[in-house]
C-alpha cells in the first residue's frame, strides 16, 4: 500500500470515528434530546442468529447501523438490504474466513483474536494484513478482544497492537474500557457487546465505547424513545 493511500485511508476512518464519537455523545444523553433514539439506532450492533428475514426487517425500519448474521446469512442479509443504509457484518473465528465473507458482501468483519495470539508475534504480524484486505474491499474490521482470558496489562498491550495496525474497532470487556482507552490513540474506537439495558447504553456510550453489541437492539431502541429526562 503507497503512503498517500494509507494516509487517506487512515483520514477517512478517523472521520468516520469522530462522526461515532458524536452520535455516541447524543446517544448517551436523556431522553430530553429528541435525536438520542436515532442516534443510539445508529451506533448498535444488531446480533442475530436466525429469522434473518425478519431481523433484517427490523433492522431497516428501526435505521440500525449494523446486522450482524452468522456467516452462512451474509449473502441474504446483503439481498434483503440492497441499497439500504444498514451494514451486514459477520463474526468470524478464523482469519481464512475473512475473504470469504467479504466476497459475500460482509461490510463489517468482526474477527476473533483467539485465532491470532496463540504464537507470539502473530498478532502483530497478521493485523495489517487483515486491515488493508478489509479496506480494499470498503469493509470495517474489528477485533473482539473480549473474549480473550487474559491480564489487564496483554489487553492494554494487544488494544495497543490493533491501534497501531488502524484497526477500525476494538471489542473490549466492560469493565476494562476506561483502562484500555488509556492505552490507545484518541482515535482509536471500542466496541462492548452483550448490553441489554438502555442504562447500561448510557453509561458504557459516556465510558468511551462508540459500539454497542447486543441481541436486544429493538428494545433498546423503544426504551430511548419511551424514557423521560
Amino acid at each position: 500500500m503507497t503512503t498517500m493511500r494509507r494516509s487517506v485511508e487512515q483520514t477517512i476512518t478517523r472521520l468516520a470515528l469522530r462522526q461515532l464519537r458524536e452520535r455516541a455523545s447524543v446517544a448517551g444523553t436523556a431522553a430530553a434530546r429528541s435525536d438520542a433514539p436515532q442516534a443510539l439506532a445508529l451506533l448498535l450492533d444488531y446480533e442475530v442468529s436466525s429469522a434473518i428475514d425478519s431481523a433484517c426487517q427490523t433492522a431497516l425500519a428501526r435505521h440500525i447501523g449494523c446486522i450482524v448474521v452468522p456467516s452462512s446469512a451474509v449473502d441474504a442479509a446483503v439481498s434483503l438490504l440492497d441499497g439500504a443504509q444498514v451494514r451486514v457484518g459477520t463474526y468470524v473465528t478464523q482469519p481464512e474466513d475473512i475473504q470469504a465473507a467479504l466476497t459475500a458482501g460482509a461490510a463489517e468483519i468482526e474477527l476473533d483474536a483467539a485465532a491470532l495470539v496463540t504464537a507470539a508475534g502473530a498478532l502483530d504480524a497478521a493485523l495489517k494484513e487483515f486491515v488493508n484486505l478489509c479496506h480494499t474491499a470498503g469493509a470495517l474490521l474489528k477485533l473482539d478482544l473480549s473474549r480473550l482470558a487474559i491480564s489487564q496489562e496483554t489487553l492494554c498491550r494487544l488494544s495497543a497492537s490493533a491501534d497501531a495496525a488502524n484497526v477500525d474497532l476494538i471489542g473490549v470487556p466492560a469493565e476494562s474500557l476506561a483502562l484500555v482507552r488509556s492505552s490507545t490513540s484518541r482515535y482509536t474506537g471500542f466496541k462492548v457487546a452483550q448490553v441489554h439495558s438502555l442504562a447500561q447504553a448510557r453509561d458504557l456510550l459516556h465510558a468511551g465505547a462508540i459500539r454497542l453489541g447486543t441481541a436486544s437492539a429493538p428494545q433498546l431502541i423503544d426504551a430511548a424513545q419511551t424514557s423521560g429526562p
